[in-house]
């Protein structure tokens, strides 16, 4: 894939990124992560979103304990598949569409959800493990930058798909445990994300 084709959408990807994680902290968690990512000053430092929406995705597929892994496990291959890919990613490997496109086709059939309208997955109240497999397929999809350009004309619909699956995510871990289990994953996700960020602002100074 190349990088440069969503190049223009990092610094509203990471904000986007950042706005789904808030919004589902903890309220007494809320203003110190937005004070924590406001003083990264991430926009403008050049940050390659795409890389660190990867570990993110990667993580929310297959953390050891926050995984959407864990609520499907008869799906773990194909999730788990998904999780690989966006790994090789990181790790500098060219990871060609149609492979995107596989494994985004194999995790919507473990959910045995064939629309293609993945934006509206919310909407749809999908039992967990429909739910798991479908933050998969999403977040495969959501690597796919020339199909986004041939449907999607703006930036804000451009990172639905990053949305929608971090959502999915969020809301899996909110039907497995309720409002402590979705909100100690989002903390979870938020000391990582700040991580990756810090990472990167440092390494660029």
């Amino acid at each position: 894939m190349n990088n440069q084709t969503l190049a223009i959408y990092d610094n509203d990807l990471i904000w986007a990124i950042a706005d789904t994680i808030c919004s589902y902290l903890p309220n007494c968690d809320r203003e110190s992560f937005a004070k924590q990512f406001q003083r990264t000053k991430a926009t403008g430092r050049g940050v390659k979103a795409t890389l660190i929406w990867a570990e993110i995705a990667s993580w929310f597929l297959t953390d050891p304990t926050y995984g959407v892994v864990h609520y499907y496990p008869e799906a773990s291959k194909e999730i788990e598949k998904v999780s690989s890919l966006f790994e090789k990613f990181q790790n500098g490997e060219d990871i060609s569409e149609s492979h995107w496109e596989l494994a985004a086709e194999a995790a919507r059939n473990a959910a045995g959800v064939y629309s293609n309208d993945r934006t509206k997955i919310k909407e749809v109240k999908a039992p967990l493990k429909i739910k798991s497999a479908m933050c998969a397929c999403i977040a495969a999809f959501s690597m796919m930058p020339s199909k986004q350009q041939e449907s999607l004309r703006s930036f804000g619909e451009a990172v639905t798909d990053q949305y929608t699956a971090l959502t999915a995510a969020f809301d899996a871990a909110f039907e497995a445990g309720g409002e402590e289990r979705s909100g100690q994953a989002a903390i979870a996700c938020s000391d990582k994300f700040l991580y990756l960020i810090w990472q990167i602002v440092y390494s660029t100074c």
